[in-house]
């Protein structure tokens, strides 16, 4: 079973996947509920699927969610999972044998670091759309901070 390592990185207003044999991008709307995910001039458009994003779609293609996975051409299901360690947000797409690890930092750099173990069909568009869930849900919570921490740091209204 063989195991590498890509890296996705922010370039101005588009990520970009480093070391894939595609040319692969995501380009994320402005507040993070749908995305425009690139792969060899193909692009597809991958959206958040609730109001705490826990996973996305792309219409036919891909869901990830914690309630039912699938990814195409064959529509098999795979396994999702989506949370936070020590430091950083992770996430897996498992297939059998076949796994996609990702980790984002909290804090610090746009660099979501991708380990891949085993083969995967659509590999860029599995990935770029696993990093893009890992993304929105990091700036659903910073914004859930700053409106605690908005709300408490107001004091008593005299």
């Amino acid at each position: 079973m063989t195991t590498r390592t890509l890296n996705l990185r922010r370039r101005g207003a588009v990520f970009v996947l480093d070391d894939s044999a595609a040319a692969a991008s995501l380009r994320p709307g402005r507040r993070m509920r749908s995305a425009e995910i690139c792969v060899d001039g193909r692009t597809v458009e991958v959206r958040v699927n609730d109001h705490r994003p826990s996973g996305v779609s792309i219409d036919g293609l891909l869901r990830l969610d914690p309630r039912g996975s699938r990814v195409a051409p064959e529509g098999e299901p795979v396994g999702w999972t989506m949370g936070r360690e020590r430091g950083c947000y992770a996430a897996s797409v498992v297939r059998g044998e076949d796994r996609i690890d990702l980790r984002l930092p909290r804090r610090g750099g746009p660099r979501v670091e991708i380990v891949l173990t085993g083969t995967w069909p659509d590999l860029e568009l599995v990935a770029l759309a696993a990093s893009f869930a890992l993304l929105a849900r990091r700036r659903a919570a910073r914004l859930r901070a700053m409106a605690v921490a908005g709300a408490m740091g107001h004091g008593p209204v005299t």
